[in-house]
């Protein structure tokens, strides 16, 4: 069997790998807000989901966007003649989560919704696998990511300059609200210091990582400034592991032992074992700050239907979402479900869930491989880890144009390109 040829295989000029590295260049802008920014505070939104609303997830610019990205791809994917169907088919496990989205449509609380953001999933993930299998290497995708965030440091820079720190509500920057700001600035940080090259100068890159970090606390985003320091400390503590243990069983075992557990958490908070609901009653006037009464009443449905799920993108905020048509107070307002692992149970069941689990624990061999930073194992490590902690919190698992998805498709499709040309 004739082995997969990696980038600078498969004749790359530079001329050929110019259209593919401008592609990846805009569509990091893209979802970094660069094309919906706004300098006024007074058009700022007051939290997350109203943020989500106003940065156009679903409006027309947005689709139109990942339409000529899909079609770009699809046209480099015929013209370059090197992403072969056993290529797209190594990524069988999106494929699948896909595919159950899609199937999804027909039972769907409300199809049309499904329906839309299920076909602009598609678009976004070719979009990333096309523009990932074609560029040369990881160093190249993530230096590419790179230039496009001194773009937007440079912007949330001049927002800072024009408005001030913000101090008493926590900074937003370009981005709509603090804790997207937050991620981001988290997300910065760590690509900063892992394309850091031994024996060059570097001293840009400090100046990067400095002006991220200062964005990062000025945003007062609890969980992202816990998180970014979380991920550095984890990294070292797994290269410890990584001596001890192969690469693939640990992550598998770690990353299923961790899905396993939320899992179990759901599911005893609905049936109430371990009094569960009264240590998150307690929790949530200042730590959960509300989200233990969001994730009950959430969980109450996940019985309900918990086989096939409510349909992709339905469970919440459409015209006959169950927290529509059966909440009170601001839970009929929300468009997530603050927590990743809960609201992929709510969508797809547990059948999704455990693919998606599947997912993870593929792209989780990155957590444990060996230190080399030529090989940005670093970034890719804290990525990975960002996400799946961030999740538990948030919701961005499958929301097709969030950040901390994309980031987790780029994981997820250096992983199996890797995997593809047995770099694993």
């Amino acid at each position: 069997m004739q082995a997969l040829k990696t980038g600078s295989d498969i004749g790359y000029s530079h001329k050929r790998f110019e259209l593919p590295n401008i592609l990846l260049f805009l569509i990091s802008l893209w979802v970094l807000d660069v094309f919906l920014m706004d300098f006024s505070v007074h058009t700022r939104v007051d939290n997350a989901d109203d943020a989500a609303a106003f940065y156009a997830s679903g409006g027309i610019g947005n689709q139109v966007f990942w339409l000529v990205s899909f079609l770009v791809s699809v046209w480099l994917t015929v013209s370059y003649k090197v992403i072969t169907t056993a290529a797209i088919l190594h990524n069988w496990a999106l494929i699948l989560l896909i595919g159950i989205g899609v199937a999804s449509c027909v039972w769907s609380a409300s199809p049309w919704d499904s329906f839309r953001r299920i076909i602009l999933q598609i678009f976004v993930a070719y979009s990333l696998f096309a523009v990932i299998f074609l560029m040369p290497s990881p160093r190249a995708i993530f230096n590419t990511i790179y230039l496009a965030f001194w773009l937007v440091l440079s912007l949330d820079l001049i927002f800072l300059w024009l408005n001030g720190p913000q101090l008493d509500i926590g900074f937003p920057g370009i981005h709509g609200n603090k804790n997207t700001l937050g991620f981001v600035a988290a997300s910065a940080v760590f690509l900063g210091i892992g394309l850091i090259e031994k024996q060059q100068t570097n001293f840009l890159k400090y100046i990067f990582i400095v002006f991220w970090l200062i964005l990062l606390f000025i945003s007062q985003s609890k969980t992202s400034i816990a998180l970014c320091f979380v991920a550095i400390l984890a990294y070292g503590l797994m290269l410890n592991i990584n001596k001890l243990l192969p690469a693939k069983l640990t992550a598998t075992l770690l990353v299923g032992m961790f899905f396993i557990i939320i899992g179990w958490l759901l599911y005893a908070i609905g049936l109430d074992d371990l009094n569960l609901n009264s240590l998150l009653d307690a929790l949530d006037d200042g730590t959960l700050t509300g989200r233990a009464k969001l994730w009950k009443f959430a969980i109450d449905f996940q019985f309900e239907n918990g086989v096939l799920g409510y349909g992709y993108g339905a469970f919440w905020g459409t015209g006959n979402s169950p927290n529509v048509i059966y909440g009170d107070d601001f839970i009929q307002y929300i468009i997530q479900g603050h927590n990743g692992y809960l609201d992929i149970i709510l969508q797809f069941g547990y059948l999704g869930y455990v693919i998606l689990a599947g997912i993870l624990c593929f792209s989780g061999v990155v957590l444990i491989r060996s230190g080399n930073w030529g090989d940005c194992n670093f970034i890719l490590f804290c990525f990975c880890l960002l996400f799946i902690l961030h999740n538990l919190t948030e919701t961005s698992m499958f929301r097709s144009t969030h950040f901390l998805w994309l980031i987790m498709l780029i994981v997820y499709f250096i992983y199996t390109r890797d995997r593809m040309w047995k770099k694993i």
